[in-house]
This record gives structure tokens, sequence and C-alpha cells, in this order.
């Protein structure tokens, strides 16, 4: 779901958004293991500007995966010295988001349209 709206992604679409997202951040697919195979369920990309996060496998959200991915993120930003990450926009309906992104220290910021952006300072001042 993007925006709201429910759309299946071409190949075309999707390869367009991985460029994007690979040309503007460290690009991260999220997998599980399930038996011996590794099972796509989403991706992630680390950028100053904005961190989308997607586990478009709804059977494995609420299982602690995005607690483990955002924090092994977290980690890799202050490696890479960020000063904070910050989040566009989590909808107001999406409370799931917004526990997870509270939990780990993010605060609303501001409201947007249909949501709210996050962000967690990363430095000390």
């Amino acid at each position: 779901m993007v925006d709201g709206i429910r759309e299946s992604y071409t190949m075309e679409k999707l390869e367009r958004m991985y460029r994007y997202l690979d040309q503007h951040g460290e690009l991260f697919f999220i997998d599980v293991l399930k038996g011996s195979d590794w099972l796509p369920i989403g991706d992630v990309c680390l950028s100053p500007e904005n961190l989308p996060i997607v586990i478009g496998d709804a059977a494995y959200r609420g299982q602690g995966i995005g607690s483990k991915v955002l924090s092994f993120l977290i980690s890799r930003a202050r490696e890479k010295g960020f000063a904070k990450l910050f989040i566009q926009e989590i909808y107001d309906e999406n409370k799931a988001s917004q526990r997870l992104f509270k939990s780990l220290g993010f605060k609303a910021c501001f409201k947007t349209e249909k949501g709210s952006s996050y962000q967690l300072m990363l430095t000390k001042f």
C-alpha cells in the first residue's frame, strides 16, 4: 500500500523504486529463514532524509522483526555518523508502526496530512 492505495507493483515500477532507493541510501532486503530457504518479506533504505521500512508480508508483522531491523539501522546510522534518523510519515491509523518507532526512542516531530513525521536524534548536544 502506498499513500493508502493498494496496487500491485509491476517489475518496471519495482526496478525504478529499488534503483532510486539504492542511489539515495543503503538498501537492505528483509529476509526470514523458512526451512532451508530465505524468504524476502520486506525492504528498508537507510538514508539521512528518510527511513522507509516495509514488511510487505503481513504474516510476519508483529513478530519483532521490525524491531530487530530498526535496531540494526540505528546502530548502522551511528557508525556512519548520522546526526538523526527521520521518518517522513507514519499514518495516524498505523498504530503498530508508531509503537515500534516510539519504543526505540523516536519522537513525533510534526503533523503531516495523513499522520506524523518522527525523528530520533543520534548525537548529543
